[in-house]
């Protein structure tokens, strides 16, 4: 199904132009708006195995993991539900996952991923939220929802070096890296949008 509208990224008014100073090369922590195809949440699989084919993985991420396979990110969001993210093409994607689980429900315009990393991305992000994000407790696959200020948020470690994604809410996208940037802004920091 073709979209309708094209996607406008949700910082587009708040990104920054990058000066010698901010490149994300030379910040202590970046944030940067992945462009997303889809997203669906999806429910109740009638079948785990044929469930993880569809969405492109080898089994569903239990609690508090995620996985994926580069242009698929799936996160377990509660018993017996995920939010899949599609990076790449996805056209046929909600079809084949409403074949084999009991909801599959299209949130394409409600979410947005901020990938935050960097060197200080630890500290920056510990001075929003409670969870302890050492390598050794948050590993990569694991993610969590909870609040940074009053806006949730499920982080995931995806793969990399001082690398997290930030699962939000479209419309708190930019109070959230607002409030990112403002306590990061002395360990240099740079905002780009999709």
């Amino acid at each position: 199904m073709a979209e309708r509208f094209p996607s406008v990224s949700a910082l587009a008014t708040l990104a920054t132009a990058g000066d010698d100073a901010s490149s994300p090369a030379s910040a202590g922590v970046s944030f940067t708006e992945r462009a997303v195809i889809r997203a669906l949440q999806v429910a109740g699989p009638r079948d785990r195995e044929a469930a993880a084919r569809a969405v492109g993985l080898s089994r569903l991420p239990g609690t508090n993991r995620s996985a994926g396979n580069g242009a698929v990110r799936c996160y377990w969001i509660a018993p017996e539900t995920w939010l899949v993210i599609a990076y790449g093409p996805s056209d046929s994607l909600r079809d084949k996952l409403a074949a084999v689980f009991e909801v599959a429900a299209d949130a394409s315009g409600g979410w947005t991923v901020i990938r935050a990393e960097g060197p200080a991305v630890r500290p920056a992000l510990a001075a929003q939220c409670t969870l302890d994000l050492h390598p050794a407790v948050f590993q990569t696959g694991h993610c969590a929802q909870t609040r940074m200020g009053h806006i949730g948020v499920l982080i995931d470690r995806p793969p990399g070096e001082d690398r997290f994604d930030l699962v939000v809410g479209r419309s708190f996208a930019i109070a959230l890296v607002e409030s990112l940037a403002e306590t990061s802004a002395y360990r240099g920091c740079t905002v780009r949008s999709a």
